[in-house]
């Protein structure tokens, strides 16, 4: 086999090199009986609440996690922008973010706007469109399935869940 040649199966690919090294490369994609293929999805959870303030002694960093709280619940909180305030590229802001928080700026914000979803549906009487709305969600469906990989429930079964003071 030449060293250009590629070998694909239906469930993995191997690329031989001169013979000698063979390499197995797993599919993006879980392959499915007559339905296609099915893209895998990470499951992401979040931190614990307290990791959401960590202490940096990074001065960019702590800027970055002041204006990512400040802005958070607006609909176009842009990664962008604060990287331009910080006089840093975005791709540079989002690598040292993720060294010192531990995890991506985008992430971050998630996580803040689905944990203030959680205290408004817990103490408020707003339908859980207006609570998408107000967090800065803009696709109900989206809200939903990040709400409930967040907090194993959805939005309306977490409020059937809080218990009545």
């Amino acid at each position: 086999m030449a060293c250009s040649e590629f070998v694909n199966c239906s469930v993995r690919s191997e690329i031989s090199v001169s013979g000698c090294i063979k390499v197995r490369v797993q599919p993006r994609h879980r392959v499915s009986r007559g339905f296609g293929a099915i893209p895998l999805r990470r499951t992401t959870f979040a931190p614990a609440p307290q990791d959401l303030n960590p202490q940096t002694s990074d001065p960019r960093i702590r800027l970055a996690l002041t204006l990512l709280q400040k802005n958070a619940m607006a609909p176009s909180a842009r990664i962008s922008e604060i990287a331009e305030e910080l006089h840093i590229s975005s791709s540079h802001l989002r690598h040292i973010f993720k060294r010192e928080v531990g995890m991506t700026p985008t992430h971050y914000v998630k996580v803040l706007r689905l944990q203030e979803a959680k205290k408004l549906l817990e103490n408020t009487l707003l339908s859980v469109k207006e609570v998408m709305a107000a967090v800065g969600f803009s696709d109900l469906s989206h809200f939903v399935r990040d709400y409930k990989a967040q907090y194993g429930v959805t939005p309306s079964q977490s409020r059937t869940l809080t218990p009545d003071e």
